[in-house]
């Protein structure tokens, strides 16, 4: 499958997602994304934007050393007012990511774990 088709099950298995991203955080650049509407460039920078920042603050708060946390940073959310976003990666350190946005304030664990798939799935592709 490509990244677009990953991105389209994504959002096909996620109800209330209304934008899923492919991007490399390192870059700070969205490389593929499927939206409900079209999305400016500026809102796909930003979003990327946001992933590295909280990614870069998790792996520096939490030690890759510590027990248990082998895990930890794989999948973070962010809200606000109207929206949540999800930012997974396949594994610690990995530079690529997988942007969801859901409408409102709502997910389940299904939505979640839709999004975890899919890095999982495009990072073993390119591998």
């Amino acid at each position: 499958m490509s990244i677009e088709e990953h991105l389209e099950t994504l959002s096909s298995n996620a109800p209330g997602c209304s934008l899923a991203a492919y991007g490399d955080i390192s870059a700070r650049l969205i490389l593929r994304s499927r939206a409900e509407a079209p999305c400016r460039r500026e809102v796909l920078d930003r979003l990327c934007a946001e992933a590295a920042d909280v990614f870069q603050r998790n792996d520096r708060v939490v030690l890759p050393e510590t027990p248990g946390t082998e895990e930890t940073g794989l999948c973070i959310l962010s809200f606000d007012a109207s929206e949540m976003r999800v930012f997974a990666r396949e594994r610690r350190g990995s530079e690529e990511v997988v942007c969801a946005v859901f409408k409102g304030l709502q997910t389940t664990e299904q939505d979640l774990a839709a999004v975890k798939n899919c890095a999982r799935q495009i990072t073993e592709a390119s591998t």
